[in-house]
C-alpha cells in the first residue's frame, strides 16, 4: 500500500534536512520521523545509556568507552555531520518521536540516487521495542524513499543474533539475501552480518500504514533549547568536525606505494599498478573484453583521472586500479575499493580479455591480489559482486577460493548493469599478520 501524506519538506526542495515524515497514528500514539536536533541530546544520552546491554554488541566499534561516546560534543558532531549530508543528498538521518518525544533513530546512511539504492540503519528505545514504532517509522521512510527518491533497492546489514531488527525489516517486505562473513567491526570485532534487501522488483509496498489510514499534518517544530550542548562545545565539535573531514579528503589523496605481484600458479600472468605507458592499452582493451556500454566508453579525461587516482592507492575515489598483464600484454584489470560499511573490507571488480586470459588463470591472479590485500594494506574482508549470467567471472571466483555468500537481487553492480548479482567474499583469521 502507498500512503501519501504531507511533509515538511517543500516540492522541489532537494535538502533532506528539512524533512519531517508524519505523525502516524499507531495504537493510539502519534509516531513521526524528523531530522535530529541539538536539544534531543539528554534523551538521546538518556536512552543509549540505559540500553547500552541492547545496543553496543550491534553498534560500530570504536576506541572509547560507551559513556564517552556519548558527550554532547559528539552529539553536537553528530547533528552536525547529518545536516551537512542531507544537505548533500547522500543520507537521510530521521530521529524516531512519539507522541512528541524523542525514542530512537532510523535513517538511509547511504543514498545513491543514480543507482536508486540506499541503505538503512536504526536503533529504538527497549521500552518502545516490539511495538511496531520502528517498522512503522521504516515504512514511512520506504515509501518516501520510492515515490520521491526513485529508489528501487534499500539493504540492512543486520547481525544474525539481532533478531528483533530482523522482524522489523521483514514485516517491511525485506528478504534475505546473504550471510556476509566478517562484514562489519561491531561490538568489538569483525562480525557476520545477514545483508537483508528490499527491492521494486520482487516487493509490494508495506502493508504497515493500512493500520493508520488517518495522517495528520505535523506541527510546525519549535525546538527548546534545554538539554542542548552548550554553544561552545558546538563550536568546538563544528571545528574538530571541519579538521576530520579535511584529513579524511587529504587520506584519499596520499601516494600509495606502487604494486607488482608476482601469480604464482600462473606463471604468464602478473599484475602490477596503472601507469602512464598504459593510456592506449587502456582504451582498446575495454572493447575486446566486451565490457557493458558505460565502461567502453573510455575518452581522455577518464584516462587522467584514472591515472591520477591509481596513485593514490584504495582510498581514492576510484580505489586501487592494477593492470592484467598477459605475456606481458595488457589483458584486463582488477580494481580493489572501499565499501561504505566500516572495517578493513574491501570490494573488488575485475574485467579480462576471454581471448588472452582462462578463468583459471583470472582466479589465479585474484587469489594473488587478495593476498596483497590481506598482507599489505590490512584488510580481513573481500567482496565480489558478479552478475549470475557471468559464468567465466563465477567460475574464476571459485577457482580463488571465494566463497559464494548469496545473490543479490535486481542490483547495480561494479558494470553499473542492473541485475542480480552472486556475491562471493574471501576472508582471513585474525591472526594473519597485515599492515594498513
Amino acid at each position: 500500500m502507498t500512503t501519501s501524506y504531507r511533509s515538511e519538506q517543500q516540492s522541489g526542495d532537494p535538502e533532506l534536512s528539512r524533512l519531517t515524515l508524519g505523525p502516524v497514528r499507531h495504537n493510539g500514539h502519534a509516531i513521526r520521523l524528523r531530522p535530529p536536533r541539538m536539544s534531543d541530546f539528554a534523551a538521546w544520552r538518556e536512552i543509549r545509556l540505559r540500553d547500552r546491554a541492547h545496543i553496543e554488541p550491534y553498534w560500530s566499534t570504536s576506541p572509547l568507552p560507551w559513556e564517552r561516546r556519548h558527550t554532547a560534543r559528539h552529539w553536537a558532531r553528530e547533528c552536525l555531520l547529518a545536516r551537512a549530508d542531507m544537505r548533500a543528498g547522500r543520507r537521510y538521518a530521521g530521529a524516531i518521536e512519539v507522541d512528541g518525544q524523542f525514542v530512537g533513530q532510523l535513517e538511509y546512511c547511504v543514498i545513491d540516487t543514480a543507482t536508486g539504492t540506499a541503505e538503512s540503519s536504526g536503533w529504538i528505545d527497549a521500552r518502545w521495542a516490539g511495538h511496531g514504532v520502528i517498522t512503522v517509522a521504516g515504512a514511512m521512510l520506504l515509501d518516501y524513499g520510492v515515490t520521491a527518491l526513485s529508489l528501487v533497492r534499500v539493504v540492512a546489514p543486520i547481525s544474525p543474533a539481532n533478531l528483533p531488527a530482523a522482524g522489523s525489516v521483514r514485516a517491511l517486505g525485506f528478504r534475505k539475501e546473504a550471510t556476509m562473513a566478517l562484514a562489519f567491526d561491531a561490538g568489538g570485532s569483525l562480525r557476520d552480518h545477514a545483508l537483508w534487501a528490499w527491492t521494486a522488483r520482487d516487493s509490494s509496498m508495506p502493508q504497515t500504514l493500512a493500520i493508520a489510514p488517518q495522517i495528520d499534518a505535523p506541527t510546525a517544530d519549535r525546538p527548546s533549547r534545554a538539554g542542548s550542548p552548550a554553544p561552545a562545545i558546538i563550536a568546538i565539535a563544528a571545528l574538530r568536525l571541519l579538521l576530520w573531514m579535511a584529513v579524511r579528503r587529504l587520506r584519499r589523496y596520499t601516494l600509495a606505494r606502487a604494486v607488482r605481484i608476482t601469480v604464482t600458479d600462473a606463471p604468464n600472468i602478473s599484475v602490477r599498478s596503472l601507469s602512464r605507458a598504459d593510456r592506449v592499452d587502456w582504451q582498446a582493451a575495454a572493447h575486446r573484453a566486451r565490457l557493458a556500454p558505460t565502461d567502453r566508453r573510455r575518452h581522455r579525461r577518464e584516462w587522467h583521472r584514472a591515472l591520477r587516482d591509481a596513485r593514490h592507492g584504495l582510498r581514492s575515489p576510484t580505489g586501487l586500479v592494477l593492470v592484467l598483464l598477459a605475456e606481458g600484454r595488457y589483458a584486463g584489470e582488477i580494481r580493489l575499493f572501499e565499501p561504505t560499511m566500516t572495517g578493513r573490507v574491501a570490494r573488488l571488480s575485475a574485467w579480462a580479455d576471454p581471448e588472452l586470459v582462462e578463468a583459471a588463470q583470472l582466479g589465479a591472479a585474484l587469489r594473488a591480489v587478495a593476498e596483497h590485500g590481506f598482507d599489505e594494506l590490512g584488510l580481513r574482508r573481500i567482496a565480489a559482486e558478479v552478475p549470475s549470467a557471468d559464468s567465466a567471472s563465477n567460475t574464476a571466483l571459485t577457482a580463488a577460493d571465494f566463497t559464494e555468500e548469496g545473490v543479490l537481487h535486481d542490483h547495480c553492480g561494479p558494470t553499473g548493469v542492473r541485475t542480480d548479482h552472486r556475491l562471493w567474499a574471501l576472508t582471513t583469521p585474525p591472526s594473519h599478520g597485515g599492515r594498513h
